[in-house]
């Protein structure tokens, strides 16, 4: 996170005599100055009239210990109960995917890895191709993914024979384009095994919840004879369930989209509750953020007399400022004003 000074409430809106937590991440050696003020005036676009805050330290001034929170963006599925399951010898796995940024960095599609050793595997695509890795060994296709495309990819090792295989194969192939292939090399001994949970759309690393997160669409990833994910179950929700043998069912984290168009629609069905194998994908991005999980720092009551409007905690420190904005709503049954004020909090999130 590059901000130094910035935060979060725990809700949008509150009425008197409810309570509003504020999580704040401030990177200065020193404490920062929190203030409560009402935002009169908040647009800060230079050609318009300044902004206007209405000072309200009586009601709220305070000062606080500076301490980073770290936000980790990206979506990815996790399945933790993977850890414990053994792989059934050798190794295949595959996955339909749609990749938008297939010339962008590394982005794992599937993947059981320690993040310490590197040991375990992870089918990867990269702007030479799909790629396998397990432990130090790597090999690629060497031919480049189209954005926006279906694909099938698969990889496969064998730990007696050493032989590792990866490919790619458009699901509609293009005149004139070679993105097909099969790349196959031999190491001494794959480092297959670890004990680590499967992660879908990622793989883990040592300093954050994940990395390498995937840019695009997944459908249907297996793992032959350890499980088999369909998408198109549990749509309405956030997990994602296993079909094979050992029920390792998952959570997804950081909000995918779900219920996408997948490798089978045909735009006969607009309704993914009609048609759900038309709509088996889930979209994964590397900025997707749900909840940052932080801690709160302090928290506010909102007394009786305060009247409703857009209210903000004022943050500074050193020379970092920001403005943490919340709404007071009027109280039940007791209207304020003779205007309604519709507050746009879907903009405000975005």
């Amino acid at each position: 996170m590059t901000a130094a000074l910035i935060g979060y409430t725990d809700r949008i809106s509150v009425r008197s005599g409810e309570k509003i937590s504020f999580k704040i991440s401030s990177a200065g050696p020193t404490p920062y100055h929190a203030m409560l003020v009402r935002i009169v005036r908040g647009d800060p676009n230079p050609g318009g009239p300044p902004p206007k805050l209405e000072d309200l330290s009586d009601l709220f001034d305070g000062r606080f210990a500076s301490r980073i929170q770290q936000a980790w963006p990206g979506s990815y599925g996790l399945v933790e109960g993977a850890k414990d399951v053994e792989l059934p010898g050798a190794l295949q796995v595959e996955a339909l995917i749609w990749p938008t940024l297939p010339e962008d960095g590394p982005q794992t599609v599937i993947s059981r890895r320690d993040a310490a050793t590197g040991a375990g595997f992870a089918l990867v695509l990269t702007p030479d191709g799909m790629a396998l890795e397990t432990g130090t060994d790597r090999i690629v296709v060497g031919k480049k993914l189209r954005a926006r495309i279906w694909y099938r990819v698969w990889a496969s090792a064998d730990p007696e024979t050493g032989v590792l295989r990866v490919g790619q194969q458009p699901l509609a192939r293009a005149y004139g384009t070679d993105d097909e292939g099969e790349a196959s090399g031999k190491v001494s001994s794959p480092a297959l095994e670890a004990a680590a949970p499967v992660m879908i759309g990622a793989e883990p690393a040592t300093d954050r919840p994940a990395r390498r997160c995937f840019n695009g669409k997944i459908e249907a990833p297996r793992i032959q004879g350890f499980a088999a994910w369909d998408f198109t179950r549990r749509m309405d929700s956030m997990e994602i369930e296993d079909t094979g043998p050992n029920g390792l069912h998952g959570t997804l984290v950081n909000l995918p989209t779900r219920a996408m168009k997948g490798s089978a629609w045909t735009g006969a069905e607009r309704d993914w509750r009609r048609a759900p194998h038309h709509y088996a994908a889930i979209h994964f991005h590397d900025d997707d953020l749900h909840d940052c999980g932080w801690l709160d720092d302090f928290s506010f009551t909102i007394p009786k007399e305060m009247k409703s409007g857009v209210y903000g905690m004022q943050l500074s420190c050193g020379t970092h400022r920001d403005v943490i904005p919340f709404f007071v709503r009027p109280q039940v049954g007791k209207p304020q004003a003779k205007v309604c004020y519709l507050a746009s909090t879907f903009t405000y999130q975005v």
